[in-house]
């Protein structure tokens, strides 16, 4: 999987260069030699799950999770590169929102042109806010940074799998009275590689990804 591959490692050197100095673990479902040694040669503490069957989201997660000992939580996923200052810029947002347990980044394609969130999305307006704003629905596992503890009350036997892990951890964080946020002045780049290979090519971003960006977040910073 050479393209695979280059994306993966993509990933990984941005992400080894934005958080330089942080705790930073690969977790594989599945893994070639060569993304293993980037991630090792990048200061990864590389974390491969080979029991049961896969996807194996959930468990990846969960370990993450307990072993997490800081207050902030990032998950980044195989093809999103981290555009410099995402750190500090979402740092500054978690710091200034406390009711937040967790804020996603607006993904860009290739050609810089916002993809996530779509217009399916509804978002809404955090009063003195900007850039930030509540969405209610779930967020993705892209380019999120979350507050640990609110991911510690979650009940993990009752998570569900990919492909809807992502939704069952946000129900659950906002039954817990916690805020789910996007930050439209924080982008990474998503290349789409190597998700949904089940489903035919045209079918693989269709219903999360090709319904247009909200015309008042087009071309933010």
């Amino acid at each position: 999987m050479p393209e695979l591959d280059t994306t993966i490692c993509q990933c990984l050197s941005s992400v080894a260069i934005e958080f330089r100095g942080d705790v930073r673990v690969a977790a594989f479902d599945r893994v070639t030699d060569v993304t293993l040694r980037h991630a090792v040669a990048h200061g990864f503490a590389p974390r491969v799950y080979e029991s049961g069957e896969p996807p194996r989201l959930r468990e990846i997660l969960h370990d993450a999770v307990r072993d997490c000992k800081t207050e902030y939580l990032w998950t980044i996923e195989h093809d999103c590169i981290v555009h410099p200052g995402t750190r500090r810029a979402t740092h500054a947002h978690m710091r200034a929102h406390k009711d937040a347990a967790g804020i996603d980044c607006m993904t860009v394609d290739r050609k810089g042109q916002p993809n996530y969130p779509n217009g399916r999305k509804p978002l809404t307006d955090i009063p003195g806010e900007k850039y930030l704003k509540a969405c209610k629905c779930n967020l993705s596992l892209n380019c999120v940074c979350w507050r640990a503890e609110a991911l510690r009350a979650i009940e993990w036997e009752h998570v569900a799998q990919f492909p809807a892990c992502d939704q069952t951890i946000s129900n659950a964080i906002r039954r817990d009275g916690w805020q789910l946020c996007i930050a439209t002045d924080v982008q990474c780049t998503h290349l789409f590689t190597g998700a949904r290979r089940w489903l035919p090519p045209e079918r693989r971003y269709s219903k999360k990804y090709s319904h247009g960006i909200k015309p008042e977040l087009r071309g933010q910073p």
